[in-house]
């Protein structure tokens, strides 16, 4: 699940996957506010849940922190390891690295994300 309030950021890394040749379903959601909405229409059927989430921080309304926030209180619910990693165009290290020790994400990635970035993200959900 790819969580970006912007189309070019959305494309970018769509076409980053396609390069890399992932197979996997993409599903894109232009705000937190959406991605949350889809984790409750499908809490009960982990199929549809994603593996992964590219999850933007700054945007409007239901930004980053809101949907990661949100998101702990159902990810126990949740009958699925949801591995996200942080897209910021800040350096948010700091923050980053709590949310890190507290098992909420798996790591972070200053934008504009590149093929190197997606390509140590799947190895490592590869390795988990």
């Amino acid at each position: 699940m790819l969580i970006d309030d912007h189309d070019v950021s959305l494309f970018i890394t769509q076409h980053i996957l396609q390069k890399l040749n992932y197979e996997g379903q993409t599903i894109l959601m232009p705000s937190g506010f959406s991605a949350l909405n889809y984790f409750n229409e499908n809490i009960d059927d982990s199929d549809k849940l994603p593996d992964l989430i590219l999850l933007d921080i700054q945007m409007p309304l239901v930004d980053g922190w809101d949907f990661l926030n949100q998101f702990q209180k159902i990810k126990n619910i949740i009958n699925k390891k949801t591995h996200i990693f942080v897209l910021s165009g800040q350096d948010n290290s700091i923050k980053c690295n709590e949310l890190k020790s507290m098992n909420l994400i798996d790591g972070h990635f200053i934008k504009p994300f590149q093929i190197a970035n997606m390509k140590s993200i799947l190895e490592t959900i590869n390795k988990l």
